[in-house]
């Protein structure tokens, strides 16, 4: 379902139409167009019952596509909102929504995999996600206080990330993941991860609007000055605007090409873009290699202490929207 549009009271003023969905070969179909459920606050600020209000007005306007991880402290929230929804008949059942999640940084070890995704379906009350995503290409050791999510700069690792993904397979094999991706990898990264996989990612969410630039301390300085307001940002050189945005779009590329260590294609690539990042290089590699393209922040994340407000306060996109009788967010989007 696509998103309708609602009045200043939050309350939906139109019918919901129909949206289309990307076809897959792992999981159902994914809806074009989701909703995350970050903030700036990692839910702090809204609360559980502002969050789950939050999702049960994505499902009025039409939203059937819900992103949460478990470190921005919304699982909860998004898994009560499903049981409320369902119980009043918004939805049939949970099987109508699409649900990603995300492993933490300090799960991402051999062995923590599979505990991380039981806790995430425990704290969603649900027995399967449809995505789950390595979160960043990075691994932390485990905190004293276990479920901390506070980034500790001296205990960020490399990764093992031969042994993370033979678990990330797992979790799919045991039908706990219907599709399993990663977060925050580049092209040069997918590539060593292609090498050894026996179910390629079917999704890629990364931050960085020059990906041939970021590696492991780029990785570091994002986890570590970004995620956690550490220290100030020079917007030209990040845009990073997932949380407070909550829109997702996909751009379908049909897909056709097999890799020499593959048993399945790989299908979906998520990366913030819009029209200000537009990530032409990670496009291109998509585009060649026959991957779905998923766009977080279409709409730049304005608002965010550390976003670029680009796109709303674009005066090429107001000039686009006044000629065409449509809205900044309708252009960007």
């Amino acid at each position: 379902m696509a998103p309708s549009h609602c009045d200043t009271n939050n309350q939906s003023n139109a019918v919901p139409v129909a949206m289309p969905a990307a076809v897959v070969r792992l999981g159902k179909p994914t809806p074009r167009i989701g909703f995350g459920t970050a903030s700036a606050t990692l839910g702090q600020a809204e609360g559980r019952a502002g969050v789950t209000q939050a999702v049960l007005h994505a499902l009025d306007a039409g939203y059937r596509h819900f992103d949460t991880a478990s470190s921005y402290n919304t699982e909860a929230a998004v898994g009560d909102a499903v049981a409320q929804a369902v119980r009043a008949g918004k939805i049939a059942s949970r099987d109508d929504l699409y649900i990603t999640t995300k492993l933490w940084i300090a799960d991402a070890h051999p062995g923590r995999v599979l505990p991380a995704l039981q806790k995430s379906l425990w704290n969603l009350r649900m027995e399967y996600v449809d995505m789950y995503l390595i979160h960043f290409p990075v691994s932390m050791w485990p905190p004293a206080v276990e479920g901390a999510i506070m980034v500790v700069k001296d205990d960020l690792v490399e990764m093992d990330m031969k042994g993370v993904w033979e678990e990330m397979e797992e979790c799919h094999r045991r039908g706990l993941a219907r599709a399993i991706g990663v977060s925050n990898f580049t092209c040069k990264k997918l590539e060593y991860l292609l090498s050894f996989t026996k179910i390629p990612p079917a999704a890629n969410q990364v931050v960085n609007c020059n990906p041939s630039s970021f590696g492991m301390s780029r990785t570091v300085i994002f986890l570590w000055n970004v995620l956690y307001c550490r220290l100030s940002l020079s917007p030209p050189t990040y845009s990073v605007t997932h949380l407070p945005s909550f829109l997702f779009l996909y751009e379908f590329f049909p897909c056709c090409l097999h890799f020499p260590f593959a048993h399945v294609l790989i299908e979906n690539e998520q990366v913030e873009v819009h029209p200000y990042c537009r990530q032409n290089k990670l496009r291109a590699y998509c585009r060649d290699k026959g991957i779905q393209l998923c766009a977080y922040s279409p709409l730049g994340g304005k608002g965010a202490p550390w976003a670029n407000n680009s796109v709303m306060d674009s005066p090429i996109l107001e000039q686009i929207a006044h000629e065409k009788g449509k809205t900044v967010a309708q252009v960007g989007v």
